[in-house]
């Protein structure tokens, strides 16, 4: 079985991000079926699962960056994936390459469709076979969408970690934050610790009481850190056991700032079988994009014009991206923008986001989305503008927006001597970030050296 071969098998099982709610097959079934068949592979290494509405990604990223930074050999499941399907299992920031997912494919494809897994479902087995055939100390595995029922929670994990709780698939995982806490919630197990990034006392009680009634031991971040910043010392996490610091985190924006938090706490709540220390945790959080491969995190593809590309696709993450782009100065930067480029999935609140988007008083280019889930640009340019939003343009695809970009950007340089003109945000979708990529490694170089 070629690559090719082994993604078009796996991409015509049933996928979320493709048919969404139709897809979505809830229960642990047919991935405990399919793990049976490669042996039990999670059996083999040590484990800690990350959920929560935004930021379990990072989170998850920079957890595997301080465990690698300590020399243990760790996996990291992530999804979905930006530019290439290996992305979803790495082990020590390395994605798995074309041979061997072309080989595992091919050796479990039958299994594979014998139990009607999902693409998800698929995904989540074979990384954990990868990381049990590469040996790793540990897996740092990301949840898919909500908890209790996903592929992931197969593991008996040593941790876990949810990161926050806001309104996302409410059509799948309820109405009100308590519904989709409990949701997430369902994660938890019996005699392993939870970490919880959430502020909100009333997420907080839900989750608090799941773990009493569960029997694992409740941590709340907010009550176990303290954060100062000062000239001289610079930004220092503090925690009951250590004092982090200086911190540098490559990551824009101050919700990285918790992520990196709870990074750190959860390092030091595995300690007793990984004994991870502080130079670990600075040296990871430090290195988080080379040690995991994270992406589309604030990334900057290129300068003049500046544009930046963020996955942040509900009203909480993309409050967050535009607080750092059209917030004014932020702790890094502070570099604003004169346009935000967005698309949207018709199961996100839209109305939110756009008075979001009015308020950052910007210009606003809607962009389509080649997937059945989205929103038309024209209908949504429609929407926005009712809403106050001032769209400045409309295109059918994210590739369509950056070539006329880059042809205007060019003609403007030609007329203004070099002068560097407004930049571009990027934001609203997973798969608008990828195309971004895709694009610019294409007609534009290299997109992992970009600048």
């Amino acid at each position: 079985m070629t690559y090719t071969e082994a993604e078009t098998f796996l991409f015509t099982l049933p996928r979320f991000a493709v048919s969404g709610a139709e897809a979505y097959i809830p229960g642990l079934d047919r991935i405990d079926s399919v793990l049976n068949a490669m042996g039990r592979p999670q059996d083999s290494f040590d484990s800690i699962l990350v959920a929560g509405t935004n930021g379990k990604g990072s989170t998850a990223s920079m957890i595997a960056a301080i465990a690698s930074a300590g020399s243990y050999k760790t996996g990291l499941h992530t999804s979905p994936h930006l530019q290439f399907f290996g992305e979803r299992m790495r082990v020590n920031g390395v994605p798995a390459d074309r041979a061997w997912i072309s080989n595992a494919t091919e050796r479990y494809r039958d299994v594979i469709q014998n139990a009607g897994a999902s693409f998800f479902e698929a995904s989540v087995a074979l990384s954990f076979l990868h990381f049990a055939e590469n040996d790793v100390d540990l897996a740092v595995v990301e949840v898919g969408l909500g908890g209790r029922l996903d592929a992931t929670k197969i593991l008996t994990q040593e941790l876990t970690v949810i990161t926050n709780v806001a309104l996302d698939h409410v059509d799948i995982l309820g109405s009100t934050l308590a519904d989709i806490a409990s949701e997430k919630g369902g994660i938890m197990r019996a005699g392993t610790p939870t970490l919880v990034g959430t502020t909100d006392p009333s997420v907080n009680m839900v989750l608090g009481d799941m773990a009493d009634e569960i029997g694992s031991e409740f941590h709340m971040l907010s009550a176990e850190i303290d954060l100062c910043e000062t000239p001289e010392e610079g930004l220092v996490i503090e925690t009951m056991r250590e004092r982090y610091g200086p911190m540098e985190i490559p990551l824009e924006g101050a919700h990285h700032v918790v992520h990196a938090s709870l990074a750190i706490r959860a390092s030091e709540l595995i300690s007793k079988k990984f004994p991870l220390m502080r130079p670990h945790a600075v040296q990871g959080i430090a290195s988080v994009v080379s040690r995991s491969g994270l992406r589309g995190r604030m990334e900057l593809i290129t300068r003049n014009p500046n544009i930046w590309l963020d996955v942040a696709h509900n009203p909480q993450a993309i409050a967050g991206a535009l607080e750092i782009r059209t917030g004014g100065v932020t702790r890094t930067s502070g570099e604003s923008v004169s346009n935000i480029m967005i698309g949207l999935m018709a199961d996100k609140d839209i109305e939110g986001i756009a008075k979001l988007l009015a308020l950052a008083q910007t210009d606003v280019t809607v962009l389509g989305i080649d997937n059945s889930r989205a929103v038309p640009p024209k209908k949504l340019a429609a929407i926005f503008e009712k809403l106050g939003v001032h769209v400045s343009d409309v295109f059918i695809s994210t590739a369509e927006a950056l070539s006329a970009l880059m042809e205007a950007q060019t003609e403007a340089l030609d007329e203004s001597d070099g002068q560097e003109s407004g930049g571009v945000l990027i934001i609203g979708s997973h798969m608008i970030v990828s195309e971004a990529l895709d694009w610019w490694a294409k007609n534009q170089g290299d997109s992992q050296n970009p600048c």
